[in-house]
């Protein structure tokens, strides 16, 4: 009997492909579920989430749902538009 898994197979195959980076970039790795989910998963995550990020907003601000403004100090900022 195969087990009731949650997520599509898209978000099964997301994960499955982080976990696979993980230990291509720490290939001694070795830990529990647990583990895995609290240190693998979101530290890939956080390692490619400003590309990703930054690809959305530039995305948002193509579609005119956000816009990106220079603060004084050069600093970028998006924000909703008016």
């Amino acid at each position: 009997m195969k087990a009731v898994v949650p997520g599509s197979d898209k978000d099964i195959e997301a994960i499955a492909n982080e976990i696979t980076h993980y230990l291509s970039s720490n290939p001694d790795a070795a830990d529990t579920l647990d583990a895995i989910v609290t240190w693998w998963i979101q530290r890939q995550r956080h390692l490619e989430a400003p590309s990703l990020v930054e690809a959305a907003l530039r995305h948002l601000v193509e579609q005119g749902r956000v816009e990106q403004h220079q603060t004084s100090s050069g600093t970028v900022v998006y924000r909703k538009k008016p």
